[in-house]
């Protein structure tokens, strides 16, 4: 009995040890995808060499913020080259959060894909499938929560005042241009609980949204209902509880 007991506690090990090595592999290669992918976006930035971030992709050395980038269609044309898929880039400044973003023909796929088709549970940053981004008010962005501090994982700074106050910006590049869009309202609820609405019948509906979820925020805003300005909503997991979510909401600068 006791040689059945060590022999079991070996293969518990044994394959907790394997599943360890695997999700390392798993972040290093998320890590390399991703580097890779920025040194396409970057590269024609000012001529500047990237510099190399450890923990993500690359930036720049003279790229403080992505206001600093001039967006032209051929930056995202030369990735969709690597997936058609992808149909823009976010960056988030003093955060690991650059990446292209992919939307597929629903919001399954890049749960557990990569941006090359291959089953990662790294998942990419997708935006709705349903969406519209000329034409709905409101842009929703998912990303996983992952351990290694990839995709989304550092949104969860935003649960700190001080980080909120002092990084409000989001910049999103759809190939036409560079949209600056601030943020107003950080929250977390349950996943049953989130409302991220596409589009609105009306303006007093979609200021009635807006005023909701900036009521829901951890932390208080100074920013303002504008009708002719676009949302933009970023969605990740987080563990306070059970199936819950963190939600970021941000308005376009105009």
């Amino acid at each position: 009995m006791r040689n059945l007991i060590i022999i079991i506690s070996i293969v518990i090990l044994l394959f907790s040890l394997y599943q360890i090595g695997q999700y390392l592999i798993s972040a290093r290669d998320t890590r390399d995808l991703y580097k890779d992918l920025a040194g396409i976006y970057y590269e024609d930035v000012s001529g500047s060499e990237a510099r190399e971030d450890k923990e993500n992709a690359q930036i720049p050395n003279n790229v403080e913020s992505q206001s600093d980038v001039h967006s032209e269609s051929s930056r995202i044309d030369r990735l969709r080259e690597i997936n058609p898929d992808i149909i823009g880039w976010i960056t988030i400044p003093d955060t690991r959060i650059g990446y292209p973003i992919v939307k597929g023909k629903d919001n399954d796929h890049y749960l557990d894909h990569d941006l090359l088709g291959n089953l990662d549970r790294h998942g990419a940053i997708f935006m709705d499938y349903r969406n519209d981004p000329l034409e709905d008010k409101n842009i929703v962005i998912y990303g996983h929560h992952m351990k290694d501090g990839t995709m989304f994982r550092d949104l969860m700074k935003y649960k700190k005042r001080d980080f909120y106050e002092d990084n409000a910006s989001i910049y999103l590049d759809m190939g036409d241009k560079v949209t600056e869009y601030i943020i107003f309202s950080v929250y977390i609820s349950r996943s049953s609980n989130v409302d991220l609405a596409l589009s609105f019948d009306s303006s007093m509906e979609y200021e009635r949204y807006f005023t909701e979820v900036k009521e829901r925020s951890l932390h208080p805003s100074d920013v303002e209902f504008a009708e002719d300005s676009q949302m933009l909503s970023l969605a990740t997991c987080t563990y306070e509880e059970k199936d819950a979510r963190f939600i970021v909401h941000a308005l376009a600068v105009k």
